[in-house]
């Protein structure tokens, strides 16, 4: 049988409950080929099942079912594995997705839109430092700074009162937190190209996170007496103005 599936093929595909699945298969430390043909299984409501095989060859068909179909069906092996590999974007492609959900908790915006500098700054460093370190205490940190009690704005001295409520949060939602992370700030890259044009990628970034205060002093323009207001000026008010700055720069060099 053909599969007649509508794939997922993007983060933003994917619902809270498809996240945490994927981020605790993350976590299982599967090879990759087990990785995708476990992740397409469980994205798209798909099981396998034990039945008496009615084919010539039992070690290239799989008897399938779907959830909300009564009955099972034959799969070829070439075409799961196929159906498999379209779930690449999973590993290759960490991008904008929704966040996971913590009760009494505001959840941050897919976007970051309700962000401000300061929080900006500190979940840069906190992802920078679990990315160099794997420390879990450096992942609660990153949570405490982007979900915020409800009503209450973002205060860094907070963070080590508030990094205590995810220190018993089941290790797949609290690496779904991560991954929100590293989805958002691609987001950020693409939509401010100019700002992040010379910031190091890969190995070097996570090492390297000179960008922020590089961000902090062309906005301050010298003056460090500015940066209380600074750290409270929205995200993308910033980077906004930062990423026109930034444009207005390469147009003059290249003048």
């Amino acid at each position: 049988m053909i599969l007649d599936i509508k794939l997922k093929k993007r983060w933003l595909d994917l619902s809270v409950k498809d996240i945490l699945a994927v981020s605790n298969l993350f976590l299982q430390g599967n090879p990759e080929q087990d990785f995708l043909l476990k992740a397409f299984m469980l994205l798209h409501g798909l099981s396998a099942v034990n039945k008496d095989m009615e084919v010539d060859d039992t070690d290239h068909w799989f008897w399938i079912k779907q959830k909300g179909k009564r009955k099972p069906f034959l799969v070829g092996v070439e075409q799961l594995t196929a159906a498999a590999q379209a779930m690449a974007f999973l590993k290759d492609d960490i991008d904008e997705m929704l966040p996971v959900k913590f009760k009494r908790l505001k959840s941050p915006h897919a976007r970051l839109y309700n962000f401000n500098v300061e929080q900006y700054i500190n979940a840069e460093n906190f992802w920078i430092a679990y990315i160099k370190t794997q420390d879990e205490t450096y992942l609660h940190k990153l949570a405490a700074t982007l979900y915020l009690p409800i009503f209450s704005k973002f205060k860094s001295s907070k963070i080590k009162k508030c990094q205590y409520h995810f220190k018993n949060v089941d290790p797949a939602k609290l690496n779904a937190v991560y991954l929100f992370y590293t989805g958002a700030r691609k987001y950020l890259k693409m939509r401010f190209p100019h700002i992040f044009k010379e910031v190091p990628t890969n190995d070097q970034e996570k090492s390297n996170p000179k960008h922020l205060t590089a961000i902090v002093r062309a906005l301050n323009g010298g003056d460090v007496t500015k940066n209380p207001k600074i750290y409270k000026t929205p995200l993308y008010q910033a980077l906004e103005q930062l990423d026109d700055m930034s444009e207005q720069a390469e147009k003059y060099k290249t003048a």
